[in-house]
């Protein structure tokens, strides 16, 4: 199945919040913008420059500590949807709190008491099912959106929570990266920062091992007994590719 939004303006007041939801959807996006009446910021950060997106693999769906909140009127509960890409996840986290659909007045209705409302929630690696029965353990969070400039930290465990608060409007794109266990090396690929989903952005991992053999990383591949001198990512589009690579023991210089 593939989820088909509706357009929306890149210029619109809440065109951030418009532009994560359709970027973690899983479907097409589309934009309704008058000729020459365009945000390329936002833009930019969902269309790659080939006019291709950075789609997830999955359609999105609720989290479950949101799935029976009522995270339009309870003034207290996020929106969170999560999808998946080829390595790691990508989660959109909404304040819709108030505004709602009116049955009677067939329209959504804004409700004023709750328009100032800042709520605080966490996203863990827990949110994401696929996460659950996984042999990685350690993640690295990345977030964009909501006017802020990136937020990165590592969580040293499945478990770990990273809290975030957002006022009314605001959302949050989110990717989840495993880090992956090779050898003495953790390594880690975000992917490209400078879009919404930067996850999307990677097709394949793989690393060199002793014998000079290329051997492909999945999201469940952890615990390698190679030590790979050379782990080479491809990805699509352009921009600012990031990744995360440490070592227990010091780095030796091989040089010469």
């Amino acid at each position: 199945m593939i989820p088909d939004y509706d357009m929306f303006q890149s210029n619109h007041p809440l065109n951030e919040t418009h532009a994560i939801a359709r970027a973690v959807s899983g479907g097409p996006i589309y934009v309704s913008d008058a000729p020459g009446n365009h945000d390329f910021e936002i833009l930019r950060k969902l269309v790659l420059s080939d006019g291709s997106i950075l789609r997830p693999n999955r359609p999105c769906r609720p989290t479950v500590d949101c799935l029976f909140s009522d995270v339009t009127q309870d003034g207290e509960s996020l929106l969170k949807i999560w999808s998946m890409n080829n390595f790691g996840a990508v989660i959109g986290v909404f304040n819709v709190q108030g505004f709602s659909w009116n049955r009677v007045k067939r329209k959504f209705w804004r409700h004023s008491s709750l328009m100032s409302t800042k709520i605080k929630s966490y996203v863990t690696p827990q949110d994401i099912p696929l996460f659950q029965t996984s042999k990685c353990t350690k993640y690295v969070f990345f977030s964009s959106g909501n006017g802020r400039n990136t937020v990165w930290r590592l969580l040293q465990n499945e478990h770990a929570t990273q809290e975030i608060e957002l006022s009314t409007g605001g959302a949050l794109a989110i990717s989840l990266a495993p880090i992956y266990q090779i050898g003495s090396l953790k390594f880690s690929a975000i992917g490209l920062t400078n879009m919404y989903n930067a996850g999307g952005a990677i097709l394949s991992i793989e690393y060199e091992g002793i014998n000079g053999d290329m051997v492909s990383l999945d999201t469940s591949t952890t615990g390698l007994p190679i030590i790979g001198p050379r782990i080479e990512v491809n990805i699509r589009g352009n921009g600012s590719f990031s990744c995360l690579l440490y070592t227990s023991p010091s780095p030796r210089d091989q040089r010469g």
